[in-house]
């Protein structure tokens, strides 16, 4: 297994991440719901400020739930999450090839 080259720091000290989403609905309904509240009190200048901030909420809330409101240890490097759904699909999709592949 290869190092993974870890992401870059910009001059302005934030770094890239990239996150995939099942749902463009999601991303397309945070960005609208960002966009006409960013001049309210208590919102985000920029919608990378909002995803920031509803990650460490999230990170407080299982830190919070399961683990008495420590942070947990580092994740491993190779971290890597799995979508049951898309799981099922693919091992269906599998199943379903071999059933029609032709006999020897």
């Amino acid at each position: 297994m290869t190092a993974r080259t870890p992401a870059q720091t910009s001059s302005t000290g934030y770094r890239s991440q990239a996150y995939y989403i099942h749902n463009e609905n999601t991303h397309q309904r945070l960005k609208a719901a960002w966009w006409w509240t960013r001049e309210e009190e208590g919102s985000s200048g920029s919608l990378s400020a909002l995803v920031e901030r509803l990650m460490i909420a999230e990170a407080e809330r299982l830190e919070s739930l399961h683990n008495d409101g420590e942070r947990f240890p580092p994740a491993p490097e190779d971290a890597r999450g799995v979508d049951r759904d898309g799981v099922a699909r693919q091992a269906a999709a599998i199943r379903q090839q071999r059933r029609q592949r032709p006999t020897d």
